[in-house]
């Protein structure tokens, strides 16, 4: 074994050099091997393998001690066995649903499911962010929301909401803001009511009118700018 790609504690500068070129090739082409669906997207057992594979192509570029042939093997022996399980997943759905996961439905009708939201490792904040930016803030207006295996969250407005828009049918419009976020899981976010200048007994009021006796029943509660209140209860299982 050669000490450039053997392993060699003084390697000179020229050496760690040619070790970076080296593994820079190789990991370019097995990129390429991967294919464009590597690139595109990364589910849970491609993303693992991507963070595993980047660690041992650094390796001998940051310790002489290793040895750039074994690293390239184990790159090579990583990359082949991945490209194994990417060709049972094209022929199989169910080991494509094993490995990657399969969609799950967070929001159908306006309604959040929470035993989903949990499975999915996904809590109100992320989705709201997400909704947010979909162009979508209000649950009001959601159909579906989807989240995709990759992490992505899909979501398909109310048919109702793209018939025909107000600057289609030169209506003007008032200022449409984002929506707050009142109760989230249980809890009060007291701040957000000093915010919109309310307090908790205007929020106990108005959580009566909807049959809730207490705010841990609410799931999540937002309020539009037009002062309309978003309720959605918790699962009738908690």
């Amino acid at each position: 074994m050669t000490p450039l790609f053997g392993p060699n504690p003084s390697l000179s500068l020229l050496g760690f050099v040619l070790r970076a070129l080296l593994v820079g090739v190789v990991l370019f082409a097995l990129l390429r091997i991967a294919g464009k669906r590597q690139l595109a997207e990364l589910n849970t057992f491609d993303f693992a393998m991507a963070i595993t594979i980047g660690a041992l192509a650094a390796a001998p570029l940051i310790h002489g001690k290793v040895s750039v042939v074994d690293t390239l093997v184990s790159m090579l022996t990583l990359t082949f066995w991945q490209a194994i399980l990417a060709s049972l997943t094209l022929k199989s759905r169910w080991f494509s649903r094993l490995v990657g996961g399969g969609p799950l439905v967070v929001i159908e009708n306006g309604k959040i499911s929470k035993s989903n939201l949990a499975r999915g490792g996904y809590n109100l904040t992320d989705l709201l962010a997400q909704l947010r930016a979909a162009g979508t803030p209000n649950i009001t207006d959601v159909e579906f929301a989807v989240l995709e295996p990759d992490g992505k969250l899909g979501v398909i407005r109310k048919s109702q909401e793209d018939y025909a828009t107000c600057a289609d049918l030169g209506i003007t419009t008032g200022y449409v803001g984002m929506p707050t976020v009142l109760i989230e899981d249980g809890r009060i976010i007291h701040e957000n009511l000093k915010l919109v200048n309310l307090d908790k007994h205007w929020l106990d009021q108005a959580l009566q009118k909807y049959g809730v006796e207490s705010p841990r029943e609410v799931f999540l509660a937002t309020l539009d700018t037009a002062g309309g209140l978003y309720i959605d209860r918790q699962p009738a299982n908690e």
